[in-house]
């Protein structure tokens, strides 16, 4: 399987605001449910740092603000968005919805759970591959712009267990680790598993 580099800035960016999402949950937070349902409002929220809804610290809202930025333009940047799907390099280009569907049930995309509705994303992955403007647009916008395939109810979907960015609840051995430790985590294992890193959502 082909390595498929991103932005380092936008690496940490990520890994900076899976760290802090994470550790909000330990008080109760709704935010990991928020950013699954729902990513592009909760990373503009985040991104007002203390006067918003989260109450994020400066480094966390400076890190969505480069989300943000990234999303807002026509990046080049690979996983630019509020859905970073990448673009089909290597074995990927050209591979058909049902080989897709069952990379995605053996875990393709790492540590994010597109496995668990693994036939509709399947289907939402080849359409977007096919089309590089709707890549972009789900990109930027994937509440408004994810494709009208069969068997999408964007309401279910939305509030499914893992929603739209199928973040996965924290790991049990970092339940007591800082920001900073899952940030740095994340980015040292940026390419685990699959063709999404691990630092580009968690």
């Amino acid at each position: 399987m082909s390595v498929i580099q991103s932005d380092p800035q936008l690496l940490r960016a990520w890994s900076r605001n899976c760290g802090f999402i994470w550790t909000q949950t330990r008080s109760g937070s709704n935010v990991l449910q928020k950013l699954r349902q729902d990513p592009k409002n909760t990373i503009m929220e985040i991104a007002r740092g203390t006067e918003g809804e989260y109450n994020a610290d400066p480094e966390t809202a400076n890190s969505a603000q480069i989300i943000i930025d990234f999303s807002s333009e026509d990046s080049e940047a690979t996983y630019s968005g509020y859905l970073p799907i990448p673009e089909a390099v290597g074995e990927l280009n050209g591979v058909s919805e049902e080989n897709l569907r069952i990379l995605f049930r053996n875990g393709i995309t790492g540590v994010l759970r597109f496995d668990d509705k693994a036939e509709l994303w399947a289907k939402v992955f080849h359409a977007a591959w096919q089309d590089p403007e709707l890549l972009n647009g789900i990109r930027k916008d994937p509440l408004a712009n994810l494709p009208k395939v069969e068997g999408l109810n964007l309401e279910e979907l939305q509030n499914s267990k893992y929603g739209i960015l199928p973040v996965p609840d924290m790991p049990s051995a970092m339940s007591d680790d800082t920001i900073e430790k899952i940030a740095s985590i994340g980015f040292e294992m940026d390419n685990l598993g699959g063709i999404i890193p691990l630092a580009s959502c968690c």
